[in-house]
């Protein structure tokens, strides 16, 4: 039952005056908690405690909307003891809690998010000690969550390229860029080798820096095709120039074949140089039969298969 109030807290129950509260609110737990059983909850921590502070509890106003109350009170007793009544404030914390809440809803989503996510999330202090990992990180590498958490992150990146990325993040801790990117391999716990693209940003407490926040995403599948079609574009380049050599080639040897056919024309029956004639045309036609298998290689060609069908070689 409520003995006095103020206009404040009648303003924030929504009632006109203290009078008029007073006279509305017989039972508090009844009338007012959203949830009664909290007031036995009140009560009890009073009783022991002989005060309560932050005691939050959602409150029904007077046209039935509700809101969130935060209760500091304490015990006033007799001289033998005995509770006579509460007294204390309600302060009005509906959009705190609503602004907790959210904070608290975005930090689950975050964390479900991050948990969830096939990319390698993760934290280090300022020396690349891990602070955090995901469980991507622990399907990716192999190494269990456990054996990665303290430890420096360089131990699984090859090392061949672990001085260059030291460098790379020193680089960005001493210029204090926000954001950087990088690609490097790393060895998994089974020994196989993967390939990351890495985005890392800077931990700032106000103007100190703390540590690094990364992202990285396995990139090996991009990376074998890139170096493939090099490999690709390396094997065309090479065909071309086959081409162009065997094409040039292919003039000056059907003038050395035709100069040959004259030397033996303007030679007698049974001269000894026809002979060596002979041998020079022969290795011209091996020659030539060789540069026309080059050239071939830089044209598509087709064969005849089943029915109307045809191969592309």
């Amino acid at each position: 039952r409520l003995l006095q109030a103020n206009p404040a807290m009648a303003r924030i129950f929504g009632y006109g005056s203290p009078e008029e509260m007073i006279k509305a609110i017989n039972d508090m737990a009844a009338q007012s908690y959203v949830n009664p059983g909290e007031r036995e909850i009140f009560t009890r921590t009073i009783e022991e405690q002989g005060r309560v502070e932050n005691f939050r509890i959602e409150v029904y106003r007077k046209n039935g909307s509700r809101i969130w109350i935060s209760i500091n009170a304490r015990t006033v007793r007799d001289e033998a003891g005995r509770t006579l009544y509460y007294e204390g404030t309600h302060e009005d914390v509906t959009e705190q809690k609503l602004m907790e809440d959210m904070i608290k809803e975005n930090e689950r989503r975050y964390r479900h998010l991050v948990e969830n996510s096939n990319d390698i999330i993760y934290t280090t202090d300022t020396r690349g000690i891990l602070t955090y990992v995901n469980p991507a990180a622990e399907k990716l590498t192999g190494y269990p969550i456990s054996q990665l958490f303290g430890r420096h992150y360089g131990f699984i990146i090859r090392e061949d390229h672990r001085e260059s990325l030291n460098r790379f993040y020193e680089k960005q801790y001493r210029e204090r860029n926000q954001v950087s990117y990088h690609e490097f391999p790393i060895v998994t716990r089974d020994g196989r080798e993967t390939w990351l693209g890495q985005q890392v940003q800077l931990i700032f407490d106000q103007e100190r820096i703390t540590g690094f926040q990364a992202t990285a995403r396995d990139i090996t599948d991009r990376m074998k095709a890139e170096e493939e079609q090099r490999e690709r574009e390396k094997l065309a380049a090479l065909i071309q120039t086959a081409g162009m050599i065997s094409h040039e080639m292919n003039q000056p040897l059907q003038a050395i074949l035709g100069q040959a056919d004259l030397m033996g024309m303007s030679l007698p029956e049974g001269d000894a140089k026809k002979e060596r004639i002979r041998i020079i045309k022969g290795q011209i036609e091996r020659m030539r039969a060789i540069t026309k298998k080059l050239m071939s290689i830089s044209r598509y060609e087709t064969k005849p298969y089943a029915g109307k069908s045809t191969i592309v070689d």
